[in-house]
């Protein structure tokens, strides 16, 4: 029996809302505010009995607050035509003829043998009789109180007198079919445990609460596991009767004293019960206020609060996922056994911790679950943000959410889905081949190289590491120079991922419409002879470079050398890229630029900053050949044939550049069709 599916509807941000829920591990990942805590919530809310009168009106999504309010204000619904308003959260469980049925059988509401889906549905609704209460209490508040507060302002005092909480169990294939069920029957089928990014870690000092939290997640500990009878606490028992024994003899002296004088003040022959003082160790004020935890430096012990945060946290989430798997265990209910279905949500586990604390987490936690939940049926779910433990992570795990401004919703696409946009299984063997490598070289680049993608608003695609070092340069020079626009948006202020892709930016296509990121190519015309020669573009016959020739296909080189920036913004359509001004996916290349045409990034830039390269020859590390630079540049000494002789090594040619800068990196420029990239991409 397995979790399959999580629908959330009218929920803060999960206005329509669907998450396809992994056998073992889902990993939840997407930008600030695309969801994932509003699902971490509403999962808390509806689930876990600690939470189920926490509905508030804030929680209603915007839209649904309009829907409401425009119901109860501005229209009168007749009871024939009322549909009850709701936020909702739809559980879809998949179970098997060999699974235990004990708990569902009563509830299978379709007799199709073949449907082996059960639907359990979570609602906070307004029913018709408080539709009517509702109506007409609002209508009293507007008139006789405070006309001037709205109806937000009242229903965010009063929602829990007009909306109520239910349970319901829906036919699959027929879901006006209901029944309802209560809490202790949801909680026999399924169990949430969850693991808050507020953990309360601290290193503030030894007299904080929070600063001996390790020292408190021991003490839980050891209850949660004596709860299940999962060690053998006889031993420790033994010895706190025999310390209780040796404590009481040492009162005895200790408050000799006291009992002495406590005598004398009593009557002679009083019948009055003798007064004695003694030791009464109890387990869990023990180990609440006498566990330390420790760890040895060079051989001296340290308390836990002189660690770093990371270590903490680390430590922190281990002994949070044993205590809540030994709740998940006991089900929290004497002698009941484990619920069905069992879900584990962790959330941000990457707080305070360096990468290689973040990859160790990640490559780990799938082993440990399955070492400890032996015995129940578990299903985990991890949000994040971290591109470390994305970097690390099956690719079939990780649901990626983003935010459809639209439709004014969260959407959630699932990684393994990339196979089937890659794949064609009906292309020919030689094409599938292809269509294979490229969906390996794409898994491989983002889990090992650049993960961050996942997390960007917008993305650079480059060819080398020139443009990668000069690209952060550039963009801050952009920035200086539009300062003084007011509607002008700072590119180091934005979320934007630089990516080095060599001549593979072709390969991304399918990945960035998955995204649906904004996203600039640049690259080099690489103009090439008949003979497929590298050439200046002056005389070339065509372009070698695959990115161009897959996003501007169809286009001859003559049209490649004097293509509008216009026609470079393009969107997919009808399979292909077309032109198109409010496209997602820019690609630039060279142009011609103070009567020069060059092929590349070396070749553009000497073109442009001549005299500025000139004046610095002596010290640029990555020229060699400096005096052809006395030479006249167009004339004596062409540019293409100075960048093929004179550049030594193009990663210290673009340091030297960096270095020779001076503080507003006004002595030198951006090529234009760089520049022109960069404005598109600010908007």
């Amino acid at each position: 029996m397995k979790i399959s599916k999580i629908k959330v509807n009218n929920y803060r941000l999960l206005k329509s809302f669907e998450l396809d829920v992994e056998e073992k591990l889902s990993l939840v990942i997407g930008k600030n505010n695309t969801g994932k805590t509003s699902l971490f919530s509403v999962l808390n809310k509806f689930l876990n009995p600690s939470h189920r009168k926490g509905f508030l009106y804030n929680d209603f999504n915007t839209d649904f607050k309009k829907v409401v309010e425009n119901s109860v204000v501005n229209t009168e619904i007749e009871k024939e035509k009322w549909q009850d308003l709701m936020m909702s959260m739809l559980v879809y469980i998949d179970y098997e003829e060999k699974d235990n049925l004990e708990n569902i059988s009563e509830l299978i509401l379709n007799l199709d043998p073949t449907d082996h889906t059960l639907i359990l549905s979570f609602e906070y609704f307004l029913n018709y009789d408080g539709y009517l209460r509702l109506r007409n209490d609002f209508a009293g508040f507007k008139s006789d109180k405070l006309p001037e507060r709205g109806f937000d302002f009242f229903l965010n005092k009063n929602v829990a007198s007009y909306f109520k909480k239910r349970n319901r169990v829906l036919e699959s294939g027929n879901e006006t079919n209901s029944i309802e069920i209560d809490d202790i029957r949801v909680r026999r089928i399924i169990n949430i445990q969850t693991i808050s990014a507020k953990r309360d870690i601290d290193n503030e000092g030894s007299n904080s609460e929070s600063g001996r939290a390790l020292s408190r997640f021991s003490a839980e500990f050891y209850k949660s596991r004596g709860s299940i009878n999962t060690i053998d606490l006889s031993d420790f028992q033994k010895k706190l009767l025999e310390t209780d024994k040796t404590f009481n003899d040492i009162y005895k002296v200790i408050f000799k004293p006291v009992t002495d004088n406590i005598k004398k003040f009593g009557s002679n022959g009083s019948t009055e019960p003798l007064l004695e003082i003694i030791s009464n160790l109890r387990e869990e004020k023990l180990l609440n206020d006498n566990t330390s935890v420790i760890y040895n430096q060079d051989g001296h012990t340290l308390p836990e609060d002189y660690n770093g945060l990371g270590y903490l946290n680390l430590f922190a989430i281990i002994y949070c996922i044993h205590i809540k798997l030994d709740l998940l265990k006991k089900h929290g209910i004497v002698n009941e056994k484990p619920s069905d279905i069992n879900l584990l949500f962790i959330e941000e586990p990457e707080a305070h911790t360096h990468p290689q604390l973040q990859y160790a987490f990640i490559r780990n936690i799938k082993e440990m679950l399955e070492q400890e939940s032996k015995g129940i049926a578990l299903h985990t779910i991890i949000s994040t943000h971290s591109s470390h433990i994305v970097s690390q992570s099956e690719f079939d795990d990780i649901k990626y959410f983003y935010r459809d401004f639209k439709d004014n919703n969260i959407l959630v696409k699932n990684l393994s889905e990339l196979r089937k946009i890659y794949i064609n299984e009906k292309s020919k063997e030689e094409d599938k081949t292809i269509q294979k490598k490229n969906f390996q070289f794409l898994k491989q680049y983002l889990t090992l190289e650049k993960a961050e993608l996942f997390f960007a608003d917008k993305a650079i695609f480059i060819e080398g590491d020139t443009e990668r070092i000069l690209m952060p340069a550039m963009m801050k020079k952009l920035d200086m120079e539009k300062s003084k626009e007011e509607s002008y948006l700072p590119l180091m202020s934005q979320n934007i991922s630089i990516i080095e892709v060599g001549a593979y930016a072709h390969i991304f296509e399918h990945f960035l419409r998955f995204l649906g990121i904004k996203t600039l190519i640049i690259t080099d015309i690489d103009s090439v002879n008949d003979s497929d020669a590298a050439c200046p573009v002056c005389i070339g016959k065509k372009t070698s470079n695959t990115s161009i020739k897959h996003f501007l296909a169809g286009k001859t080189f003559d049209n490649l050398k004097k293509l509008p920036k216009e026609e470079k913004i393009l969107k997919f359509e009808a399979e292909k890229w077309v032109c198109d001004i409010n496209g997602h996916l820019r690609i630039s290349f060279q142009t011609e630029q103070d009567s020069y045409h060059a092929r590349s990034f070396e070749d553009s830039f000497i073109a442009l900053n001549y005299d500025f390269i000139k004046s610095n020859k002596t010290h640029f590390n990555g020229l060699k050949c400096r005096d052809d630079f006395d030479k006249d540049k167009y004339t004596e000494n062409p540019i293409y044939e100075i960048t093929e002789k004179c550049i030594a090594k193009k990663t210290v040619f673009a340091t030297d550049i960096l270095y020779f800068s001076n503080d507003d990196m006004s002595n030198w420029s951006t090529p234009q069709y760089i520049k022109e990239g960069l404005e598109w991409l600010a908007l």
